[in-house]
């Protein structure tokens, strides 16, 4: 069920997510759940994983990476050290251009949701590769990783992962393309 495609993403609050939790591992299904509040199983189920690990600290909303700019475009003021950093950026972005890459971004802003390896997140990343990309660059999460590897397993291109969390490691896996 969950949300229809092309809606917006909604941010529930830890109090909402703990009494969802809560409710499952009382023996509720996630199912049973999901068709009550219209949230997806999926989504219920992440829940209920960071709670048994981390505990109600883990529901806490946190703001996901994103484009790495957009944190000093929308401050009005910048303090010094996030100028410079913005600088730097913007200098690294520059220097790739300078020597002949052609770079484009792609960036799945879920909000609060997980990313979902689904057919429209490969369809995204096929749909939005220009014609004479030669190296896909993947940084985030093991869902963007698994992506990536997947479509360019399809289409023969080379790739690149930059794992930001130590606890990714199906680069070394069988079932890994």
């Amino acid at each position: 069920m969950g949300r229809p495609r092309g809606g917006t993403n909604t941010h529930h609050t830890k109090e909402e997510k703990l009494a969802l939790v809560k409710r499952n591992l009382s023996g509720e299904t996630i199912r049973s759940i999901e068709r009550e509040t219209g949230i997806s199983n999926s989504q219920i189920y992440q829940w209920t994983k960071r709670y048994l690990e981390g505990g109600e600290d883990a529901l806490v909303n946190k703001r996901k990476p994103g484009n790495p700019l957009a944190k000093y475009t929308r401050k009005k003021e910048l303090t010094e050290t996030e100028q410079l950093e913005y600088k730097i950026a913007l200098l690294e972005r520059e220097l790739l251009k300078k020597d002949g890459f052609n770079v484009k971004e792609l960036l799945f802003d879920t909000g609060d949701d997980i990313l979902i390896p689904d057919e429209k997140t490969l369809g995204r990343i096929v749909q939005e590769q220009d014609l004479d990309v030669s190296l896909m660059v993947a940084v985030g999460s093991g869902v963007i990783n698994d992506s990536v590897k997947f479509v360019t397993s399809r289409t023969g291109l080379p790739y690149i992962i930059v794992a930001t969390a130590p606890s990714m490691d199906g680069y070394v896996a069988d079932g890994a393309p």
